[in-house]
Protein backbone atom coordinates (compact mmCIF):
# COMPACT_ATOMS: atom_id res chain seq x y z
CA UNK A 1 0.00 0.00 0.00
CA UNK A 2 2.85 2.34 0.85
CA UNK A 3 4.35 1.85 -2.61
CA UNK A 4 0.98 2.58 -4.27
CA UNK A 5 0.73 5.80 -2.27
CA UNK A 6 4.20 6.86 -3.39
CA UNK A 7 3.29 6.10 -7.02
CA UNK A 8 0.09 8.14 -6.69
CA UNK A 9 2.01 11.07 -5.20
CA UNK A 10 4.51 10.97 -8.05
CA UNK A 11 1.67 10.81 -10.58
CA UNK A 12 0.05 13.91 -9.04
CA UNK A 13 3.40 15.73 -9.17
CA UNK A 14 4.01 14.72 -12.79
CA UNK A 15 0.33 15.12 -13.63
CA UNK A 16 0.47 18.91 -13.67
CA UNK A 17 3.56 19.05 -15.91
CA UNK A 18 2.20 16.22 -18.08
CA UNK A 19 -1.18 17.89 -18.51
CA UNK A 20 0.50 21.20 -19.39
CA UNK A 21 2.77 19.46 -21.89
CA UNK A 22 -0.21 17.61 -23.38
CA UNK A 23 -2.18 20.86 -23.63
CA UNK A 24 0.76 22.61 -25.30
CA UNK A 25 1.12 19.74 -27.79
CA UNK A 26 -2.64 19.84 -28.48
CA UNK A 27 -2.53 23.61 -29.07
CA UNK A 28 0.43 23.22 -31.41
CA UNK A 29 -1.45 20.53 -33.37
CA UNK A 30 -4.65 22.60 -33.62
CA UNK A 31 -2.61 25.65 -34.69
CA UNK A 32 -0.95 23.54 -37.41
CA UNK A 33 -4.38 22.31 -38.58
CA UNK A 34 -5.68 25.90 -38.61
CA UNK A 35 -2.68 27.03 -40.70
CA UNK A 36 -3.27 24.19 -43.20
CA UNK A 37 -7.00 24.94 -43.45
CA UNK A 38 -6.32 28.67 -43.87
CA UNK A 39 -3.74 28.06 -46.61
CA UNK A 40 -6.15 25.71 -48.43
CA UNK A 41 -8.92 28.32 -48.21
CA UNK A 42 -6.55 31.02 -49.47
CA UNK A 43 -5.56 28.79 -52.40
CA UNK A 44 -9.23 28.05 -53.16
CA UNK A 45 -10.08 31.76 -53.03
CA UNK A 46 -7.10 32.65 -55.21
CA UNK A 47 -8.05 30.25 -58.01
CA UNK A 48 -11.64 28.97 -57.85
CA UNK A 49 -10.88 26.14 -60.31
CA UNK A 50 -8.66 24.46 -57.70
CA UNK A 51 -11.44 24.63 -55.12
CA UNK A 52 -13.75 22.32 -57.07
Amino acid sequence: MKRAGKMLGRNIENGRAGAFRRLKRHLARTRWIAIVVASVLIEAARCPAAGT
